[in-house]
């Protein structure tokens, strides 16, 4: 079973499940785009907004599809500031992406 995303192909060499991809933009004003890719279909996972002394400010719940997904999220009640956007499959963390969100 051929994949010809490099991304994907590489994912399932390395026996992930799924990771954060991007964020689009970075920095952010109102919303960003964040893309996650998947090698499961129906995969429960948790995006989370958290600043620098470990609070978090968005907790989004998320099934994903396999390939790429793309999740929206509105940051207009947001702080500006340094954050980290965290990819978490249960309580485990799959990876984690700097967001910095500027007015």
């Amino acid at each position: 079973n051929e994949c010809g995303d490099p991304a994907l192909r590489a994912l399932m060499n390395n026996n992930l499940e799924g990771y954060i991809h991007s964020i689009t933009p970075n920095p952010a004003s109102t919303a960003a785009t964040i893309e996650i890719i998947s090698t499961e279909n129906d995969q429960s996972v948790t995006l989370s907004l958290v600043d620098q002394l470990g609070s978090s400010h968005i907790h989004q719940d998320v099934i994903l599809k396999v390939g790429v997904n793309n999740v929206v999220l509105s940051l207009s009640a947001i702080a500006q500031g340094r954050y980290i956007m965290v990819l978490q499959k249960g309580h485990s963390i799959r990876n984690t992406m700097p967001i910095n969100i500027v007015r």
